[in-house]
């Protein structure tokens, strides 16, 4: 909720419509100390073995580590950060970067897909209306669950990845 509250108050800030908020110096500010904060998250994971592959405003997305470990890093987090953090266990994501991404559960079911490649998979929409087929999402997210899984199963998951996404 911390969390919430205050990328509220940073995008209010931070808007071009009159407002009673007025203090783009300190949204920036506010924006910079909690990517600090984060890397500095990122950094001690990263110590514990994680492979810290993808980061935004909302946390980091990464493999290689325990949940314990990740848990036993997050106590010491809140403690200093004094803000909530969850973490979430992501079956299987595949994130060609910060906005092109696809998240599936243990059956292959997509639970989340965004970006210009995949944000049509369940069809256009006012928000995202590719200039491709729609359906060219769905077959690129079944395309890219079956080379993950195919690599996973050989024991090679980052070789799966390389050179997907390019034509």
């Amino acid at each position: 909720a911390d969390k919430l509250l205050l990328n509220s108050a940073s995008g209010a800030m931070d808007t071009h419509f009159d407002t009673n908020l007025r203090a783009n110096n300190t949204a920036q500010s506010m924006r910079i100390v909690g990517q600090l904060w984060l890397y500095m998250l990122a950094q001690r994971l990263s110590f514990d073995g994680a492979r810290v592959f993808s980061t935004n405003t909302d946390g980091l997305y990464m493999d290689s580590v325990s949940i314990e470990t990740v848990e036993r890093r997050l106590s010491e987090w809140r403690k200093a950060a004094e803000c909530e953090i969850e973490p979430e266990v992501l079956p299987l994501m595949i994130s060609a970067d910060s906005n092109n991404r696809i998240v599936f559960d243990a059956s292959g079911a997509v639970l989340e897909a965004s970006g210009r490649s995949l944000g049509a998979i369940d069809g256009p929409t006012i928000a995202h209306a590719p200039k491709h087929p729609a359906i060219v999402d769905a077959a690129l997210a079944r395309y890219l669950y079956t080379l993950a899984t195919t690599a996973i199963a050989a024991g090679d998951p980052d070789a799966a990845m390389d050179g997907a996404f390019d034509p």
